[in-house]
């Protein structure tokens, strides 16, 4: 119980007795009748109620509203679905991931209303379809295997069965609308039972939700924001993730780069309008060493030049690291261009990137001319005979939506899970599941790793324990390889060890 509560709490009761106690004291001195002096009294007392009310505040109300005054909420009403209306999605019509999004209604649809959990994930749906799509296979994953248990009789009483509801939300991946969304979230009477948010996607349009989901006391878990600036606070308890910060991602690939005695000059190839982006440089650069790093290169400005990437590399440098950023706003595609012209022009220099670029439209566009690149990573399957597997998920999931999938369906999967291990808890705890109780609950969650992607999941200040980032590598397609396009992405041998 925070110092707020108690002074709340100490004054409802102290003001108005005092008065109450006060006035009767003087209507007995004065010789108030008795009857009229009980009236009185009552009067009194719920004066001094009203006068400790006006004192003491709803603090969360009256922050939430100073956050989400210059929201526009009804912006934001064309963003929300839970599969009530028959052929509606967020995602576009022409993209595969759209049958991830088709499926969570799906599984809605066959939930009652009264019996329900409802989570609510927000991803960007228009803006970057392929990655909203693999992290909705992995909450639509998770809610099918919850939704499966407990229409089990053998496992759930029939009196005891929950189920769980998606809400999926498109955030246009920038700040302005996830913080429009998030206001929404947690504003409005419609969605008040949205008991956790699984999202956002990028790390810019995180921070802007995350300030205000803290003041309403709404956990987040985001799968896939790596930002350090995302961190708990004392004004902040709300956020989680599940995956490695840029910390992380950073030292892992500076490290390897290091290992590497070749490889002791780098360039650096940076988004400067993302917070993903200038972050992970950061934490790069602060490992690998500042003297290491040649030059640094914002190919975020629409006037930076392409044509002569090849000859602005210095003599020295033998290796060139890209941290792009996604979406139709974002610098992966120039990235891609500049990876396969140096691949072309400097044939010795070695590539690496960051997670972002790791995506199907990589491969699409990259081809066979971004063979060889590595990228730093959260996660990889590995097959289930590895000793340090990722478990029988990745094998069932690949099944299910007839591909490999990444570290995003992965990443969601074990949000939606560590969600539903939190709503367990505070079900058996309290018998009561809202918002607070789930947030109460979050910090204690202990899930083994046969129940996520393959590692246990416990968090320590909201951030993962033990979770480590690997490296793939761009390589050709064969008969032991097996993708969508001529090339694939590979664990590095140094990743399996």
């Amino acid at each position: 119980m925070t110092l707020e509560m108690i002074l709340k709490i100490v004054a409802g009761i102290l003001i108005p007795t005092v008065l109450a106690v006060l006035t009767n004291v003087v209507s007995n001195y004065i010789g108030t009748p008795s009857n009229k002096r009980l009236f009185i009294t009552l009067f009194v007392f719920f004066v001094g109620l009203s006068i400790a009310v006006a004192l003491f505040p709803d603090q969360t109300s009256s922050s939430l509203d100073s956050v989400c005054s210059s929201a526009s909420i009804s912006e934001s009403e064309a963003k929300f679905n839970i599969g009530n209306t028959e052929n509606q999605y967020l995602i576009p019509a022409n993209e595969k991931s759209q049958s991830r999004e088709e499926k969570i209604y799906q599984n809605n649809k066959e939930v009652k209303e009264n019996n329900s959990y409802l989570l609510a994930v927000v991803v960007p749906a228009k803006e970057r379809p392929e990655a909203a799509g693999a992290i909705l296979a992995g909450v639509a994953d998770a809610q099918r295997k919850f939704n499966q248990t407990n229409t089990d009789p053998t496992k759930t009483s029939p009196e005891r069965a929950k189920f769980l509801k998606i809400l999926v939300v498109d955030d246009d991946n920038n700040e302005k609308s996830a913080k429009n969304v998030a206001c929404h979230l947690t504003t409005s009477k419609e969605w008040k039972n949205v008991v956790g948010v699984i999202g956002h996607h990028s790390s810019d349009a995180s921070k802007a939700a995350l300030d205000v989901y803290a003041k309403a006391g709404l956990a987040m878990i985001t799968p896939t924001s790596t930002s350090i600036e995302l961190k708990q606070d004392e004004n902040n308890k709300v956020f989680f993730r599940v995956t490695s910060s840029n910390n992380k991602l950073g030292v892992k690939l500076a490290e390897y780069i290091k290992n590497q005695k070749e490889l002791s000059k780098v360039v650096i190839y940076y988004d400067g309008g993302s917070q993903y982006s200038i972050n992970l440089k950061q934490e790069f650069v602060n490992s690998f060493g500042k003297n290491n790093v040649l030059k640094e290169n914002d190919i975020k400005p629409a006037n930076f030049n392409e044509a002569n990437v090849s000859q602005d590399v210095p003599n020295e440098a033998k290796a060139a690291i890209f941290f792009s950023s996604g979406g139709e706003q974002g610098t992966n595609n120039r990235a891609i261009r500049l990876i396969s012209d140096l691949k072309i022009n400097k044939r010795n220099i070695k590539l690496f990137g960051g997670e972002s670029l790791y995506e199907g439209n990589t491969l699409l566009h990259g081809n066979k001319k971004i063979e060889d690149l590595i990228l730093v990573v959260p996660w990889f399957p590995t097959p289930t005979t590895d000793q340090n597997s990722t478990g029988s998920y990745a094998e069932e999931a690949k099944k299910i939506w007839r591909g490999q999938i990444n570290w995003r369906t992965a990443a969601s999967y074990d949000a939606t899970q560590a969600f539903l291990a939190a709503i367990n808890e505070a079900e058996d705890k309290s018998k009561t599941v809202n918002r607070e109780s789930v947030l109460e609950s979050l910090p204690k969650v202990n899930i083994p790793a046969e129940v996520t992607s393959g590692k246990p999941l416990e968090f320590k200040d909201g951030e993962p324990k033990d979770r480590n980032p690997v490296l793939v590598k761009v390589v050709a397609k064969s008969s032991n390889i097996q993708c969508g396009f001529e090339v694939c992405f590979q664990l590095l041998e140094e990743s399996k060890q």
